[in-house]
């Protein structure tokens, strides 16, 4: 139907009694009846994420690669980004975008899917060695506590002999990028 010349989803659920959904010889449940709420459109076609632009309201862009992002996820919440919270208000606030290519080193770049990531969905790989420093790197300068600590966890608890010559080659790249990546330089 239509309210206004909006168009209004109408639901429909059929009750079912108990015995109609329970396998023969069950005994019986206390609910007196089962519905089922419908699938809708907007449930499979706006999964929450970053991946998903659909209500996006600022843009981080990181080299040539330009990322949809929600501010209230970013700025609110234990996985915020303090950094990108000071780049939503104040003076820049009138701007749609934040452009980190001049904020994070240039081998730091291939690690805002994986802090976006966390940011959304508070995802982390700890035993993924290769990219950790950058990763580090990259949650310090965002300002994300919460991303810091991990990798700074799992920085000290992965360090072996078997990926200190990944993390001496990333170190290499990050040079000068954060003081505790010229302490493994």
């Amino acid at each position: 139907g239509s309210v206004g010349g909006a168009m209004v989803a109408t639901f429909s659920a059929q009750l079912l009694r108990p015995a109609d959904v329970l396998p023969p010889g069950a005994p019986p449940k206390k609910k007196l009846f089962v519905a089922d709420f419908p699938v809708l459109k907007q449930d499979t076609e706006q999964e929450p994420g970053w991946r998903n632009a659909v209500h996006a309201d600022w843009s981080l862009k990181c080299g040539s690669e330009v990322f949809p992002v929600h501010k209230a996820i970013l700025c609110r919440g234990p996985r915020a980004s303090g950094f990108l919270a000071a780049a939503c208000r104040g003076a820049y606030s009138c701007m749609s975008e934040t452009d980190l290519s001049g904020v994070l080193p240039e081998p730091c770049w291939s690690s805002v899917p994986l802090v976006l990531d966390f940011v959304y969905e508070g995802t982390f790989a700890a035993d993924v060695a290769r990219g950790m420093l950058a990763l580090f790197v990259a949650a310090d300068v965002l300002q994300i506590k919460a991303l810091f600590e991990l990798a700074l966890e799992a920085l000290n608890n992965g360090f072996d002999w078997q990926v200190a010559p990944h993390f001496l080659v990333e170190s290499a790249t990050l040079r000068g990028a954060h003081p505790v990546v010229d302490q493994v330089a």
